[in-house]
């Protein structure tokens, strides 16, 4: 979080900020215009990457029960299989298809987060 104030705070004093407020943009166009540019390649890797956690934390409340209950998610399907006892009944399907789909969902969220940071940022690059 730290990193990207600072480099906001780097962008912020940068002298196209200073003339496109000297000719006067306003506030909406200096940071739409000027300043996402250059924040979103380090920004938007890193948001990609951490939603996997996000993920995994919503299934890790469904599957001890502090989930929502009205909405259906992966967590709550293996919850459901474990109070239902669908292990011990031989229906191993009820627990292993939904854990195999988060990992699957984790794993394609971190590939796609890190072929945008190699992508992003020029230091990755290869020659």
């Amino acid at each position: 979080m730290k990193t990207y104030r600072a480099m906001f705070l780097q962008a912020k004093e940068a002298p196209y900020i200073e003339a496109a407020q000297a000719y006067g943009a306003g506030n909406f166009r200096i940071i739409f215009r000027y300043l996402l540019p250059r924040l979103v390649p380090v920004l938007l890797p890193s948001f990609v990457t951490i939603i996997p956690s996000f993920v995994f934390l919503e299934a890790t409340l469904a599957v001890l029960g502090l989930g929502d209950p009205v909405l259906p998610t992966w967590g709550k399907i293996i919850h459901s299989a474990q109070a239902n006892e669908a292990l011990y009944m031989g229906d191993y399907y009820w627990v292993l298809i939904p854990s195999v789909i988060l990992i699957l969902i984790g794993f394609s969220f971190a590939l796609v987060g890190f072929t945008l940071d190699r992508i992003f940022n020029p230091r990755l690059r290869r020659l």
